[in-house]
Order: structure tokens, then sequence, then C-alpha cells
């Protein structure tokens, strides 16, 4: 049961003895009239009365002593009451009646005097007291009204709307801010209007009114409009005071016009929502509150699904501690950026770049919005150049090496030449030259390897087939690598015929060589054969690649093991020779059969249709 509040009126409240004393108080024109009446009373009656008691003054003296005495105090009332027994002694005298007789008037008259005397007395104490009463309250209903007068003043400063109204809807109080918010001129409009006429949903105010009556007390938004129907969203806070049956009397209450707070809640749900970047409010422990739907689909979820969700939960292991920091800055005012890998439904991670602010919910308290942007692919051409530096150092290193033992040998030679050739024989020197030959066309074919890599990259590389015989290519390869022990075994009873640049053909020949002679077996086999295309293979009786290496043969830069003993390579033979294969339109794989590695060449026949690779190098010369 709601408390009973005691209500009294504001009407006079002086207590019953006191509102009689001050009815008897005869003041004013009152006063003189009965003082009129009892002095012609007096004179006219007087003396009948005198005589008709027998000269007993008192019975005269006494009703008009204590009347005058009540009315005028106890001065006046005395001085009656002795004047009159001075004249009853003297009459008595001159009627020269017994002195026992003017004695005992006299010591009446004194009695009635002192009497009056006390009861004049009473009653001008009374009317002291009466009058500082009046005083008092007249005092107290100026300071009231001071104090009324100052509390509308007060709450007319106050810039949000105070009021009070009846459970029928009529507001009987209400300051400037409650006019304003209603769209009203002056507060006698509103005064005269129905608070019900300003609700959109009337259902909604019937079930707040029920529940303010039953006590509750807490902030609520409605939709309201102003007196010209334009809508507006209020905040209010409402307490009903009840009589002493329980029943609402009216309704204090505050509102507040959030109407802009509201439209700027709206924009911001919109841009929230419809945003094409991530977006997510968590809480200061990192709980995910709100998510749009380009985050939850980044994360291969549903905003649902997102929401009451832990930022460890989806946060890989490496960076649990870089959330935790970033919402610590956060909570101190700082916008703070940071990179971390979130995970998908399906258990994938990929990396995210997360913009935190700290922003504030409708009734005060501490939230983060945060904004996500996908940038994996920057993580991998950060990797890529990453990777791209170090193959860059390992290039280089390997270059370095690669050219200092062919051109160390040419630089020896030439110099034992230029300062003993004398001294040596013909064929010595015969022997000298064809060294420095063969280490330069070693250089040269680095150098070519190089050229072709960077070319291919930037679609620079001229390709020119023709048709050849790729028997010959082959024996032309194996005399460029004299060193090599090959062994060539016919592959076709004709010699097969190839439309491809020979060129480029030797270049993979001369690549394949040098691989197999570099890190393959002591026996070195070569292979070729004819059909709907050309192929020739290299192999070898080596260890061979690694399985999980064979993927990496053939990138830039890679290579599947280092033989002991022989020098680094550059890495690219493999690359190249795959390069020019697919440009001519053919192909170069490998496989791992019976012991032997083997490099298989395929280039497509006379009158074959040169597409691929090779139109779009040919397009990029031209």
């Amino acid at each position: 049961m709601p408390k009973k509040n005691a209500v009294t009126s504001d009407g006079d409240s002086r207590s019953l003895p006191a509102y009689l004393a001050g009815t008897l108080l005869l003041r004013g024109r009152t006063r003189l009239m009965w003082t009129a009446v009892l002095l012609v009373a007096q004179v006219v009656f007087g003396l009948a009365i005198q005589q008709a008691v027998g000269h007993h003054s008192n019975a005269v003296i006494a009703p008009f002593a204590l009347a005058l005495a009540w009315m005028w105090g106890s001065v006046p009332g005395a001085a009656y009451s002795l004047s009159a027994a001075a004249l009853n002694v003297l009459a008595t005298r001159w009627m020269d009646l017994p002195s026992n007789v003017w004695w005992s008037i006299t010591l009446d008259a004194v009695a009635v005097a002192v009497t009056a005397f006390l009861i004049g007395h009473i009653a001008k104490s009374l009317e002291r007291a009466l009058g500082a009463r009046a005083r008092a309250v007249h005092t107290v209903d100026q300071l009231a009204a001071q104090a009324n007068e100052r509390m509308l003043t007060i709450t007319d400063q106050v810039p949000i709307g105070l009021y009070r109204t009846t459970p029928a809807g009529e507001i009987i109080g209400g300051n400037d801010a409650l006019m304003r918010i209603l769209g009203f001129d002056d507060k006698e409009s509103m005064l005269a209007t129905n608070v019900w006429d300003h609700y959109v949903d009337i259902d909604e105010r019937s079930s707040k009114l029920h529940n303010y009556a039953a006590g509750e007390q807490s902030w609520n938004e409605l939709a309201l409009k102003q007196v010209d129907g334009t809508p507006l969203w209020v905040r209010d806070w409402a307490v009903a005071v009840l009589d002493e049956n329980g029943e609402p009397l009216h309704f204090d209450g505050v509102l507040e016009d959030i109407t802009e707070q509201r439209r700027a809640d709206e924009r911001f749900r919109a841009a929230f929502e419809d945003s094409p970047h991530g977006m997510a409010i968590s809480t200061a422990d990192g709980v995910v509150v709100r998510a749009n739907a380009a985050i939850a689909t980044m994360m291969g979820r549903s905003p649902e699904e997102l929401r009451h969700l832990h930022y460890s939960a989806y946060t890989h292991d490496d960076e649990l501690d870089v959330t935790p920091s970033a919402l610590a800055k956060a909570a101190a005012g700082e916008v703070v950026r940071y990179e971390k890998r979130l995970q998908r439904s399906d258990g994938s991670f990929f990396w995210a770049m997360i913009t935190l602010a700290p922003i504030k919910d409708p009734v005060g308290a501490q939230l983060f919005i945060s904004h996500v942007i996908d940038v994996t692919d920057r993580h991998l051409v950060r990797e890529a150049l990453e990777n791209l530096v170090r193959s860059k150092d390992e290039l280089i290193a390997s270059v370095s090496h690669e050219l200092r033992t062919p051109l160390t040998v040419v630089h020896g030679l030439a110099q034992e030449l230029d300062a003993n050739w004398m001294s040596f024989s013909v064929p010595e020197q015969k022997e000298f030259i064809s060294m420095i030959a063969q280490q330069s066309a070693e250089v040269a074919h680095i150098v070519e390897d190089l050229l072709v890599a960077a070319r291919a990259d930037i679609g620079k590389l001229p390709i020119h087939p023709e048709t050849l015989d790729l028997r010959g290519e082959i024996d032309k390869a194996l005399a460029s690598v004299p060193d090599l022990d090959a062994r060539l075994l016919d592959g076709a009873a004709n010699p097969p015929v190839a439309f491809a640049d020979p060129n480029r053909v030797r270049q993979i020949l001369r690549n394949l060589l040098a691989n197999a002679g570099r890190y393959g077996g002591p026996q070195v086999q070569v292979r070729y054969g004819g059909g709907d295309r050309a192929w020739l293979e290299v192999a070898d009786n080596g260890p061979g690649v690694p399985p999980a290496e064979v993927a990496k043969i053939f990138e830039p830069y890679q290579r599947a093991h280092n033989a002991e003993g022989q020098p680094m390579s550059v890495g690219l033979g493999l690359t190249v020779s795959r390069t020019l294969a697919e440009m001519m339109g053919g192909s170069l794989e490998y496989r791992f059969h019976d012991g032997w590695s083997v490099f298989r060449l395929e280039l497509p026949a006379p009158g074959a249709v040169h597409t691929g690779r090779a139109v779009r190098a040919e397009r990029a010369a031209e």
C-alpha cells in the first residue's frame, strides 16, 4: 500500500478559545457603540435600578464597570467604579443615611473597581497576545509569499521543465522551461491546456500514470507534440502525491527536451548500421554490446552472435594483451589506433586495424566505439616487401658469389697471359683463352638470366619463335657445358621439330644442365621425343627435391638444397626456364621417378596456335 499523505486546508487554523476571545474583544466602532449604549442605559435606568435595589450601588456599578473594563482596559473600568462610588457616598451623606450604609457602598465599589481592573488587565493581555499572533501569522504569510515568489523565480531559471498536473491532465503548475518545451507563448495559455492533448500515444500516459501511482520513480522517454503539432521527444520523471486514501492528488515531475539528442542518435544509428566498415560498441571490460552488419560479415558471424562476446573469444593469442592497454588509454580520453589479428567463425584469422574512442551512453556509462578495417592485404604486401628485401639481399650475395668465381678465373688467366704470354706455348695459350671464353660465357649466362627475370616481370621480354630442330639445339647446349658428363639418349627415330625461340630453348637447356651438374647425381641423361608436342627431359640420379620443396624450386631466388662443395647459385635458373617455356607456349615440370630427378620441357609443334604468355610477351615487345 502506498503511504497515505495527510492534507490540510490553507484557511484559518486558530483554536476555538482564541477565536471566541478575538470575537468578544470589541474594538473600533463596535466598542464606541457599546460604550454609548451602556452610558445611556445607566443615565436612563441607573437611578431607577438603584432605588429598586435599595441604594445598593454595586448592583449597578458592577455590570457597567466590568463591561467598560473589558472594552477599554483596567484603568477606565477602575476609574469608573471609584467615580461611581464617590458619587454614591456623597448621595448617602446628602440623604443623611447611616454611616454603615455608605461604608458598605464604598467597600463594594472598591471591590468592583479591583475586579474591573483585573478584568481590564486580562482583556488587554489577551488583546496583545492576539495582536502578536496576528502579526506573526501576517509575517509568516509574507515570508511564505516571498519564498513562493523566489521559488517560482528559481524554477523559471531551471533549464528543464518542472510541472504539476492532475490525474485528469490539468496543468496546475509549470515553469518557463516547460512553457518553451510545449511551445507556448505564455503561462496562462499553458495552464489553460490539458496535458493529454500533447501525447502522441494516450495509452502510454495512462500506463505511466498507473505506474507512478504505484510508486514507480524512473526516467522514461516519451514522444510528445507541441501546441502547434510539432513532434518532440522528452525524458520524463514524475512522482505521485497521494491523499490519505492512497489516491493521487497530483503528479510532480521533471521534463527534459531530448529531441536533438534523439535526432543525433538516429543519425549515429544510421551511420553505424550502414557503414561499409566494421563498427562495434563495447564496455570497459571489452564485451561487445552492439555490432553492425559490416563487422559481422567480416568475422563470419551475425550481429546477434557478436553481442555479449568478450574480445578474448575472437582475438589471436599473440595479441590478447593489446586490447586491455588500448582500452586503458581510451578511458583516459585518447583515440587509440592499433592492429591485431581477429578470428573468423571458421577459425581463420585476418589482420584488422582498429580505431578505439570513448563515448557515453544516455545514462552516462562509459562505453567504447571501435572502427575496424581489414588490412590483411596490406600485411601481405608488407610481408612480400620484407621477403623481397630479404631476397634482394640474398640475390646480391648469390650474384656476388656466382660472378666472383668465373671473373676471378678470367682475371687471373688474363693477367697471367698479359705478364708471361711468351713463356707459354701456343697450345697452353689456346687452353688459357678457351678457359677465359668458357668462364666469360658463364658470366654471360648469369647476366642473361637476370635480364630475363627482370624483363619478364615488366612484360618487356621479346620472344621470336621459329621452326627448329630440337636435337640440334640439344647438341649446342651440351657443347656449352663441356665439363658436364651428360649422356644423350635418342628419344625418337626422327628428330622432333618445335616452334620456339632457339636462343631461349638453349638458355633453358643450359639452366637445366647446370642445375643437374650442381645439385644432381653423377649420372646425367638427356632424352627427347616428338608427337603432338616436342619434348626433352634432363634427368640425374641425385637425391631429388624434397617433396615439401617441390613447389618452391620454380620461385625466384629459391633453392631446394645446397650441395656440399658446390657454389651458391642465384636461384633464378629454374624460374627463368619455366617463364621462357610458358612464354613460348610450352611448359616445364619436375618429377622424381624410379630414382631419377626429371625436368621435362614441352614445346609446341610447328603450326600450333601461339597463345598464352607468349602472345602477351610479343605484344609487349612490339
